[in-house]
C-alpha cells in the first residue's frame, strides 16, 4: 500500500489551489448503534458467575416431605479486544493539503472504525475470532422471517419477537428496537383506511414501535430487495467493555506496506518494512479498545426479511 503523495491520485484532490476548505466534502458515515444504545458497562477481562439453571419451589402437603431443589452454575468471560488501521503520507501532503491532511486522516480513520464497529456489532455472521473479534450480538439467533408487509404483519412479528423475552422472563422496559432507517421511515408512512398513522411514534430516524424504542443505522444487515433485519435487544442484558480511543502519530516509525500485515510480536516473522523518517512520511494509528457479549443467549431477538410497505 503505497503512502499518500502530493501525486497521488487519492490525494490530489487536498492540494490543487482551487480547492477550498468550506468546500470540502466528508465521507459520511452512519453513527454507531452502540452509541445510541445504553448496554451495561462492564470493565475488560473480567469472569462473570451466572446461573445456568435456577431452583424450584413446590406445594407440600401435611406431613409430605419438602422435595429438593438446586441450582447450577457457569461463568461467562468479558475479554478483550480492539480494532484500528494505519494511515500514511508524505511530509510534503502534510506541509502542503488544504484542508489539513493530518486531520481528515485521522478524522476518516475515527469514523471508519466506528463503522466497523458497527458491523460486527450488528451483522449475524460475524462469529466472531478468538482473542481478536467478538462475536455480533445476533451471531447465533433463532431468527424469524417477517411475517408479511402490512400493518397487521408488523405487529404479529412484533408480537412475536416480544412473546419470546417474556417467556425468557427478560425485562421489556430496557428493550429496543434496531433497524435499518428504510424501514423506520416505511412504518413512519403507514396508514389505515381513514388516513391515521399505523405507528405515530415512528419516523426515518427512529422513535418509538409499541412501546419500545427505536434506534436506526444504516449498518443493520439487509437490503431493499430480500429484506431487512429488525433487531430487538434487552439493553441491561448486552454486556460492554470499552477500553478508549487511542490516537497516535509518527515520523520515526518503521512500517510493513499491507493491508494485511505479518507482522506479529509474539511470533516474528521476517518482513520487508518502509522507514518513516528516511522516506519523509508520517503515520497515524488510531485504535479503539472495545468488546461485547450477551449476558444470556435470549437477549436478542431477530426478525429477518422485512419488506413492510
Amino acid at each position: 500500500i503505497g503512502a499518500g503523495s502530493t501525486t497521488s491520485a487519492d490525494f490530489a484532490a487536498l492540494i490543487e489551489q482551487q480547492t477550498m476548505t468550506s468546500e470540502f466534502i466528508d465521507l459520511l458515515r452512519p453513527e454507531t448503534i452502540l452509541g445510541k444504545l445504553s448496554p451495561r458497562a462492564v470493565p475488560s477481562n473480567i469472569r462473570i458467575p451466572k446461573a445456568t439453571t435456577g431452583t424450584s419451589a413446590f406445594w407440600i402437603g401435611e406431613g409430605k416431605a419438602a422435595p429438593l431443589t438446586n441450582a447450577a452454575y457457569g461463568d461467562m468471560d468479558i475479554g478483550e479486544h480492539k480494532i484500528g488501521a494505519i494511515a500514511v503520507f508524505t511530509e510534503e501532503l502534510l506541509r502542503r493539503a488544504e484542508p489539513a491532511a493530518e486531520a481528515l486522516v485521522r478524522d476518516d480513520l475515527i469514523a471508519t472504525i466506528s463503522q466497523s464497529i458497527d458491523l460486527a456489532f450488528i451483522d449475524p455472521t460475524n462469529a466472531g475470532v478468538a482473542s481478536v473479534k467478538p462475536a455480533a450480538i445476533t451471531n447465533g439467533i433463532d431468527d424469524d422471517e417477517a411475517s408479511g408487509t402490512n400493518a397487521a404483519a408488523v405487529r404479529a412479528d412484533v408480537a412475536t419477537a416480544y412473546k419470546k423475552f417474556i417467556v425468557a422472563n427478560h425485562p421489556l422496559a430496557s428493550g429496543v428496537w434496531i433497524m435499518h432507517p428504510s424501514i423506520a421511515l416505511s412504518l413512519s408512512m403507514m396508514q389505515n383506511a381513514m388516513g391515521v398513522k399505523e405507528f405515530p411514534g415512528m419516523s426515518m430516524n427512529g422513535g418509538t414501535l409499541e412501546g419500545l424504542p427505536v434506534v436506526t443505522s444504516t449498518n443493520v444487515p439487509g437490503n431493499a430487495v430480500n429484506g431487512y433485519h429488525m433487531v430487538l435487544a434487552v439493553q441491561n442484558d448486552i454486556l460492554v467493555a470499552e477500553g478508549g480511543l487511542v490516537i497516535d502519530a509518527s515520523r520515526e516509525a518503521s512500517l510493513e506496506f499491507e493491508t494485511a500485515p505479518t507482522l506479529d510480536a509474539k511470533a516474528p516473522t521476517p518482513a520487508q518494512l518502509v522507514s518513516l523518517w528516511q522516506t519523509g512520511s508520517v503515520a497515524i494509528k488510531a485504535v479503539r479498545g472495545i468488546t461485547w457479549t450477551r449476558r444470556r443467549p435470549t437477549a436478542v431477538a431477530v426478525v429477518t426479511g422485512a419488506k413492510y410497505q
